[in-house]
């Protein structure tokens, strides 16, 4: 995923490019009157309000998930191929799961019902 011959390594000129036009258009302070002009295209007639901005942060939430949950592929792809007996193998997205299970905070369901197990 991250090496020369993938998808980030063959883009990443035009990855970069996108940042920084990111960076520059915030440090101008234009982001804000950049976001209410993508706010008001409206892709959608009629009652649903499906405006380009809205479809820019769903496709950037998309994206960044699909990246977060290849490198846990990865991960657990090269835990479950070194050789260690079930026994010490770590599940990198049970032991995610644990890292982010605090911040979801006391009253979290999934939470409760692990402890009670």
């Amino acid at each position: 995923m991250l090496g020369p011959g993938s998808w980030v390594g063959t883009r990443e000129e035009r990855i970069t490019l996108v940042l920084w036009v990111i960076a520059s258009v915030a440090l101008l302070g234009w982001l804000d009157e950049l976001e209410a002009a993508l706010n008001r295209v409206s892709l959608l007639p009629g009652r649903t309000q499906l405006s380009l901005w809205g479809l820019l942060k769903g496709l950037v939430i998309v994206t960044a998930f699909l990246v977060v949950t290849s490198l846990i592929a990865r991960a657990r792809s090269s835990v479950t191929s070194c050789g260690l007996d079930p026994a010490g193998r770590v599940n990198p997205g049970r032991s995610l799961e644990v890292r982010l299970l605090p911040l979801a905070g006391p009253g979290h369901a999934a939470g409760d019902q692990r402890r009670r197990r």
